[in-house]
């Protein structure tokens, strides 16, 4: 009897030590997750993106909104970054927001059950935001549009004069990073900007540059000044609201799409945190391998987004397809993000689950051996910007009318598997003597220090390659062309192997 008492004694003991253990797992494990280490952008090597460009009539918001798609997802894939939509376009928030435009309804706050989630795992989350264009901004304020070159307001397409930046744009960034948001994805930024003929813009050129006379067209006089005004106008206008947010909040990350790559090929003078852009459907996998080799010179992290699916009618890519666009992006040591559309609701499809778990094994396979990889110097083709500035009609943007020599030599080079560097003029300054071949591409414009620097590269035993009739004109002295002729829009017929291949195109007579 005394034994089987002290027996009760010590199994109430014990089982107030398990009692005791289990409360200890419990606290530790919400300390845990209260506390868990947020990796930075920089550690980012795959991730997925969700939008869906929220509409006025949007009124299921938040409806079957729980989580748990997006729990399961991270169970099975472990993202390193997810980026969820906040606005779209359209201008409407797909959150309850207490500064921007809401929609017909919402059903609590979709951002927070995102953040909460992928808190739960210590994955950082950012937030899809339209900058510059916004429908219904625009349709509240008509005033601050840009006026266009016929006089008329845009209906999407913001003004850098207006209050929208103070007035939205940075209260709702602050809202979000008051979430709990670690970074932000603006969209609609450098590839959607226009001239801005306003009285506000003209007055500001005026002032600057004291000229009066407003150029309309490329051939007009002035063009190349009014165009760098603009351009100027924009970078004022990222500065603007990529430093009021990091001093808000010094951990908040933020990129522009597509700025500082060839869609803006310029050195990064703005403070960004990341580089970043989509690659929408339409000849990804080469655009994937052109875009990458110019963003992994830029000295920030960056990564590439594949669109899932076509934009023709929306059907989805192949696997196989997806893979190669990977490829070509973690290959320069880049970070890969797969895009999928919200439900109108918020929500994730739970479809998609197994496309992303094949797509993300096929990454993390290779990840030991392509994150943060860095080139081998071979052969470096020039994106000249000091050309690009003074040859496109477009502020910024896809003007691939200027890109085709540049596009068409690199993609030869790759299939010919040379290792190509596509390099803008401050990638190349003093490092030019790490390149076996420098391709000029079809520019008809240098800059003479650039071009004093590439002689010298040639005199001390490197090798320059001269593609098209306007890097002949740059040189022609050097080559010592007595006369020099440039041909336009000729077709040209070249024979091989009993063949013909016609190419339409310009070329020099010398």
């Amino acid at each position: 009897m005394l034994k089987h008492k002290k027996m009760k004694k010590n199994i109430f003991k014990i089982d107030l030590a398990i009692v005791f253990s289990i409360i200890l797992v419990i606290n530790s494990f919400s300390l845990f997750s209260q506390n868990v280490t947020i990796k930075k952008r920089s550690a980012n090597y795959f991730g997925l993106h969700f939008d869906f460009h929220a509409v006025a009539n949007d009124s299921l918001i938040g409806n079957n909104l729980t989580g748990e798609t997006l729990d399961s997802i991270i169970r099975e894939v472990m993202p390193d970054v997810v980026q969820v939509d906040s606005k779209g376009h359209p201008g409407y928030s797909s959150y309850a927001t207490k500064y921007g435009n809401r929609t017909k309804g919402y059903k609590g706050n979709p951002l927070q059950v995102y953040k909460q989630v992928t808190q739960k795992y210590g994955i950082p989350i950012y937030n899809h935001y339209s900058g510059l264009i916004d429908y219904r901004a625009i349709e509240l304020h008509p005033d601050w549009a840009i006026v266009q070159a016929d006089g008329k307001r845009s209906k999407s397409l913001i003004s850098y004069y207006s209050p929208y930046l103070d007035s939205l744009v940075i209260r709702q960034l602050k809202e979000i990073s008051d979430l709990g948001f670690n970074g932000t994805w603006m969209d609609g930024d450098c590839w959607a900007v226009e001239p801005d003929y306003s009285a506000e813009a003209i007055a500001d050129f005026n002032n600057k540059t004291g000229i009066s006379n407003i150029p309309y067209k490329y051939t007009d006089a002035h063009y190349f000044e009014w165009i760098e005004f603009q351009r100027n106008n924009f970078k004022n206008y990222l500065r603007k609201y990529t430093n009021a947010i990091h001093k808000y909040n010094p951990a908040f990350e933020i990129t522009s799409n597509w700025a500082y790559t060839n869609l803006m090929p310029d050195s990064v003078d703005v403070p960004l945190d990341y580089l970043s852009g989509d690659l929408s459907s339409q000849s990804t996998v080469y655009s994937a391998a052109f875009a990458s080799r110019i963003m992994a010179g830029q000295g920030l992290p960056w990564d590439l987004m594949s669109w899932r699916f076509n934009n023709n009618f929306f059907s989805p890519k192949s696997i196989i397809e997806l893979k190669l666009e990977a490829s070509q992006v973690v290959s320069m040591g880049g970070a890969y993000q797969l895009y999928h559309l919200q439900n109108k609701d918020a929500s994730i499809p739970s479809f998609i689950i197994p496309d992303i778990k094949n797509i993300s094994s096929f990454l993390r396979q290779r990840q030991p051996y392509c994150q943060g990889a860095k080139q081998v110097p071979e052969i470096a083709v020039l994106l000249s910007t000091y050309a690009y500035n003074r040859e496109t009609s477009t502020i910024y943007g896809i003007d691939d009318s200027k890109l085709k020599d540049i596009k068409g030599i690199s993609m030869m080079l790759l299939d010919a598997q040379y290792n190509v560097a596509v390099a803008m003029e401050h990638q190349l300054r003093k490092k030019m003597r790490q390149y076996k071949l420098i391709v000029i591409p079809g520019w008809h414009y240098i800059e003479p220090s650039f071009k004093t620097e590439l002689l010298e590269y040639v005199a001390n035993g490197g090798r320059l390659l001269l593609t098209g009739p306007g890097p002949i004109g740059l040189f022609k002295n050097e080559l010592d062309v007595q006369s020099f002729k440039e041909i336009n829009d000729s077709s040209i017929y070249l024979s091989f192997k009993n063949d013909l291949a016609l190419i339409n195109n310009s070329f020099a007579s010398v």
